[in-house]
């Protein structure tokens, strides 16, 4: 779920309401890059007409999944273009830092890779690092969870139909 939140407190406890949190700049590079870390969320390549940026000058968001060839393989949308998303950051031994950083690209941003490698071959990903009081309307949220987390909410509403045990499993 992909909603247009102003500063990070209120994506936090957006979040917080539906039982989830934002997820971690590790975790969105994952989400994006996937398994093979694609430099796009696409493949390996820029393209054209695959994310509202302002490469198209579209002027706006618009609605989740759009544009379909900007999916990643396993179908997560608009990672690069409509919304930038806030994303907590971590320092290294996992402590959670007082900063606060978005990342993807939005309707007001030009389409960039998600990440790049210095030429010291030391990884760069495309965040914005923002004071977490930062105001924009191009700022969204994706909400995340675990399996276990997700799994303890969600499964109750399923049923206890045979099925429904073997989904949870």
């Amino acid at each position: 779920m992909k909603r247009i939140f102003t500063d990070e407190d209120s994506a936090i406890e957006f979040a917080a309401l539906e039982g989830m949190r934002i997820p971690s700049q590790r975790e969105w590079l994952r989400i994006s890059a996937g398994t093979r870390a694609q430099p796009w969320p696409w493949g390996t390549s820029p393209a054209r007409s695959v994310a509202n940026t302002l490469d198209l000058g579209i002027a706006g968001a618009l609605g989740v999944g759009t544009f379909e060839a900007g999916a990643t393989p396993s179908g997560v949308y608009d990672l690069i273009g409509n919304a930038r998303e806030w994303v907590t950051v971590e320092r290294p031994g996992g402590e959670m830092s007082e900063l606060a950083a978005a990342m993807g690209g939005s309707w007001l941003s030009h389409q960039e890779p998600l990440f790049d490698w210095d030429s010291t071959r030391a990884l760069h990903m495309a965040a914005l690092e923002v004071d977490p009081r930062h105001r924009s309307i191009d700022l969204g949220v994706r909400l995340a969870a675990t399996a276990e987390e997700y799994l303890k909410t969600e499964a109750s509403s399923w049923g206890e139909s045979p099925s429904s045990a073997e989904r949870v499993r």
